[in-house]
């Protein structure tokens, strides 16, 4: 096995507690890496037209989860409301991994091949749409094109912001050194990312899930940006390895 030059380094932005297992492979992969969440989670309190919503939720016909966050936020607060969940409801998650966060409660989800929305909206759960009731459980302030192409498809669709991200600044942290391999899974991470780092965005490489993070991290200036087509730990990781020729 190549060994990496000494001090090549990783830096995880996940929220907290969603680094630990890829960090332990790196590290044996040679890497050193450090943990630095770049957004905070927070349950957000009910309002009365999402508790509406959770009182009426054996009304919809299918129910979509576009993180694991939205799953470990909204189960528990469904859970409490219902004796039984909907034998005829469809479960639906963005990925393998918020559908694995799913199976933890016993729920078994559909989920496409590619994580994302583009290849969401492709499953055949979503070819025949019309007057179904659909709801998008997500954080506040998520996209809109899921809810927008269900809706032209004919669908009613309704949102729960099951939590919040908020943007964290380190202060007085170790600087993140231009050499660093960078890694950020979605917008807010990354609008984070850049006011903790301290040189040029154009001297860091980055991995990303997805195209169109990648598109956005290019206007913001980064020149080296990798899609690892995916967000969980090991398209990650296959991603971060692959970077391994430039640190040699």
């Amino acid at each position: 096995m190549t060994k990496l030059k000494m001090n090549a380094e990783v830096l995880l932005t996940r929220p907290k507690g969603e680094n630990e297992k890829l960090a332990k492979r790196l590290t044996k992969s040679g890497w050193e890496v450090i943990i630095r969440p770049m957004v905070k989670i927070e349950k957000r309190e009910a309002s009365k037209i999402e508790v509406n919503i959770v009182d009426r939720f054996e009304s919809f016909d299918k129910v979509v989860f576009v993180s694991k966050n939205a799953v470990r936020c909204f189960i528990p607060m469904i859970k409490e409301k219902l004796e039984s969940l909907p034998s005829s409801l469809k479960w639906v998650a963005i990925g393998k991994g918020t559908a694995d966060e799913l199976e933890k409660s016993n729920i078994s989800a559909e989920f496409p091949e590619t994580a994302g929305t583009e290849s969401l909206l492709e499953m055949e759960v979503f070819k025949h749409l019309k007057r179904n009731k659909i709801l998008i459980v997500r954080g506040q302030g998520g996209r809109e094109l899921l809810a927008k192409r269900l809706s032209e498809l004919g669908a009613e669709v309704r949102y729960l912001e099951a939590y919040r991200r908020k943007p964290v600044h380190y202060r007085n942290s170790k600087k993140i050194s231009a050499h660093t391999v960078l890694t950020s899974t979605s917008l807010e991470i990354l609008q984070s990312l850049i006011p903790n780092l301290s040189g040029s965005l154009e001297d860091y490489s980055l991995v990303v899930p997805s195209l169109r993070i990648a598109k956005r991290a290019e206007q913001f200036c980064f020149s080296k940006v990798l899609n690892s087509d995916g967000a969980s730990d090991q398209k990650l990781y296959s991603a971060i390895m692959s970077m391994r020729e430039s640190l040699t």
